[in-house]
């Protein structure tokens, strides 16, 4: 109210003194202000002098040397922190049989030694002896069922180039399954299709390819089986 009567008066006006109940002058705002500042200006500056840079010393050595492990979760944290499909499937199949076995927090079990207590493999070992069971069924079928048709017809427009990341593909995840074994087949063109169409033929042959891909897969994915889980 004071203020606003200045200024319709177009007057210069000044904060007015005001007095507090032991008749003593109250500090004015811009006094305040200065206080404050003045106080924090100082501070900062104790504070500038005795700081350090961060780059002046030689480094810490690193105290125990970057574990795969290590590796593979830094990867997964660029990834948006999403584990691969697989093990998502494998972790949810645990948990399962950790149900089963009544297991909880603070027990803690191996995955190695959750396996063997369950008689169970992980779920994508099995899928993956599953996807080649059915693979080979298929390839010994006549040619002119849909499922031999539609792959063969893959590969005729595979040489096409398509934009963004490689399509996952079960072609692709049949290659990737062979790359794991040293094998000289692989799943790339027809002609290639048309060698593992004759090796499936030997059912004895396609089963020891089969054993030799599960068996590959198992040893990759069981590194860290030996590491207590909750």
């Amino acid at each position: 109210m004071f203020k606003a009567t200045k200024l319709l008066n177009q007057k210069h006006f000044e904060n007015p003194k005001v007095e507090d109940r032991e008749g003593k002058l109250a500090p004015r705002p811009n006094d305040i202000l200065e206080i404050v500042s003045s106080h924090f200006k100082n501070k900062f500056q104790d504070e500038k002098a005795e700081m350090i840079s961060p780059f002046q010393g030689q480094p810490k050595p690193l105290e125990k040397p970057i574990t795969p492990e290590e590796v593979r979760k830094s990867f997964n944290s660029l990834n948006n922190n999403k584990a691969p499909e697989e093990e998502i499937l494998n972790a949810f199949h645990r948990k399962q049989l950790k149900k089963i076995l009544n297991i909880k927090f603070p027990v803690k079990i191996t995955n190695k030694s959750l396996y063997k207590k369950c008689q169970e493999k992980p779920l994508s070992l099995q899928i993956l002896e599953s996807r080649w069971k059915l693979f080979g069924h298929i390839l010994r079928r006549q040619r002119d069922i849909p499922a031999n048709k539609a792959t063969r017809a893959y590969f005729i427009q595979c040489g096409k180039n398509h934009r963004g990341r490689p399509r996952t593909t079960l072609p692709t995840v049949l290659n990737r399954d062979l790359a794991l074994i040293d094998h000289e087949i692989r799943l790339h063109s027809s002609d290639e299709l048309d060698k593992i169409i004759a090796l499936a033929q030997d059912r004895r042959q396609w089963h020891e390819m089969t054993v030799k891909i599960e068996r590959a897969a198992e040893a990759s994915q069981t590194e860290d089986w030996d590491a207590p889980r909750h």
